[in-house]
């Protein structure tokens, strides 16, 4: 049996990169193509003196770009990450909370759906029935988590309900179970 595995492996993991070079490439084409691609990185690529295009052949080329900067994803326009293959389709924008500086903003138009519903496959109908209501208690936005879980609850059949649960609001009780009192939600001045 250890024969097999071992003889299998190898080609499983040249199947495996082929797979990611060509999505590499399909993902870098349509990116980089004036009629899909987002102004950012249409504008991105016009200061290039190389074409993403037709240079990145694989997973590995892309070292080729550098470092994405974080700082990218702060403040706007945010419509600059809207494809134009996207154009006229509702977008959504989620936010991050901001620990780690300025909130990074991005956008969505079906990933949520599509992640989520491919999630639903995962769950075992006996803990999450088909049908069954929801509640949820998190956070109702800007971030993607509430449309997600909303929309997984309706793609199974049911009504997703929302206790909003803001992150200060969350460090507040963690604070008052931690300390048996209530403290201040910001040092005071």
């Amino acid at each position: 049996m250890g024969t097999l595995i071992e003889t299998g492996l190898p080609a499983k993991t040249k199947a495996a990169r082929a797979a990611l070079d060509a999505w590499t490439r399909e993902i870098v084409q349509w990116h980089f193509n004036p009629e899909t691609g987002c102004p950012f990185w249409l504008d991105y690529a016009a200061k290039l003196d190389w074409d993403p295009r037709t240079e990145i052949g694989g997973y590995d080329d892309l070292d080729r770009f550098g470092f994405f900067q974080d700082e990218w994803l702060r403040g706007g326009p945010v419509r600059r990450w809207v494809p134009k293959a996207y154009a006229g389709r509702p977008v959504y924008v989620f936010e991050t909370g901001g620990s780690t500086g300025v909130p990074k903003s991005r956008i969505s138009i079906d990933d949520f759906r599509i992640d989520y519903e491919a999630f639903s496959a995962t769950l075992p109908d006996d803990a999450f029935p088909p049908g069954a209501d929801w509640l949820m208690l998190g956070p109702s936005g800007p971030r993607r988590l509430r449309l997600a879980v909303e929309h997984l609850a309706q793609f199974r059949g049911g009504i997703c309900f929302l206790t909003d649960l803001d992150p200060a609001a969350r460090l507040h009780c963690v604070r008052v179970f931690l300390h048996g009192r209530t403290l201040p939600l910001a040092p005071a001045p």
